[in-house]
């Protein structure tokens, strides 16, 4: 049986991969620096490790692998991708970690970058602006609100704040780190958002396409829908053209009410929704695990249209004796 190291094990992106995983019968070792993270539980095996950051991550990951025998790696969150090259300058390559190209991983995780980038490529986004200071951030707002203000670095929709008025700014601006690091202003545009799923091979192949129409945001897809909408389909296409992913990648799109579409976001990864495809039809995670360890795997288009997740809290029992211990106990 194939083994997955999966990290994020006490988010919903983490959960929802173990069990996707499950689903493809594949043994999964999780991962987190929360002892009491329910993945660690759900999972068939679960280990403490410390923050990415740490100058011990790596070696953790390493330990872990050659422990149970890892097959294939899967990190699902940003700060892990950042230090990825560290890990694979330690990791036997015979363990692949299943990611995008590490170019298109750099340049997603500045969203400066990342939009310059999308602009370069001639890709459609809503006006935006960068500034470093709070005078630039004063002298940049105008009348014509409402705006995005969103922070250079970050995830999960943390720091997000649309803006009416100059008191937002100045709410904003006391709770921000915009001296530091930065903040971007973009036009808000009025319509539906809709968030896919984009699995493409090592080789750059297209796998398959998933789109969800956004029902309730909450920083992730709280409640969504699978969809298929041929607008967003084609601007998924030419992300994808675009960006040459070589690896899982999630797009965020809002179809303006005008019927235009706009790129807003995209995340170098696997997705809080990526459960979701699953469910209706496409495992993208068993999709690209097949490839990752050198199987031909065929596309998929089919999946499930009108299947709905709508996340809540669950608990997990668990004995005194069975809790995990943290990495440094």
């Amino acid at each position: 049986m194939v083994r997955v190291l999966v990290t994020a094990a006490g988010d919903d992106i983490g959960i929802g991969a173990i069990q996707s995983l499950h689903k493809a019968s594949y043994e999964t070792i999780a991962v987190d620096m929360n002892p009491n993270a329910a993945g660690l539980h759900i999972a068939n095996h679960g280990e403490c490790v410390p923050a990415a950051s740490d100058d011990d991550w790596p070696s953790k990951i390493i330990k872990i692998v050659d422990k149970y025998g890892v097959d294939v790696i899967i990190p699902l969150i940003d700060q892990e991708l950042l230090q990825i090259r560290r890990l694979q300058s330690m990791l036997n390559e015979d363990v692949p970690i299943i990611i995008p190209k590490l170019e298109l991983i750099h340049k997603c995780l500045d969203k400066k970058i990342m939009y310059e980038y999308f602009e370069k490529c001639g890709l459609n986004i809503p006006v935006t602006k960068f500034v470093d200071s709070m005078d630039l951030l004063m002298d940049s707002f105008s009348s014509d609100a409402p705006k995005l203000l969103k922070p250079r670095y970050g995830q999960g929709g943390k720091g997000i704040k649309l803006i009416q008025s100059d008191d937002d700014i100045h709410d904003h601006i006391s709770e921000t780190k915009v001296e530091s690091e930065g903040i971007l202003i973009q036009d808000y545009i009025q319509g539906t958002e809709y968030t896919s799923n984009l699995a493409a091979t090592k080789q750059n192949r297209l796998l398959s396409i998933v789109t969800k129409k956004v029902k309730q945001r909450q920083g992730f897809t709280a409640i969504g829908v699978t969809t298929k909408n041929s607008v967003i389909y084609e601007a998924c296409i030419r992300a994808f053209d675009s960006l040459s992913p070589a690896g899982p990648m999630n797009v965020q799109h809002i179809i303006a009410d005008d019927g235009t579409p706009y790129l807003i976001e995209i995340n170098s990864r696997f997705s809080g929704t990526s459960c979701l495809n699953v469910e209706a039809g496409i495992n993208e995670f068993d999709l690209l695990i097949r490839d990752a360890l050198g199987e031909k795997v065929d596309p998929i288009s089919d999946y499930e249209i009108g299947l709905n997740i709508i996340r809540y809290t669950d608990q997990l029992y668990v004995q005194e004796s069975e809790l995990k211990s943290r990495v440094n106990d």
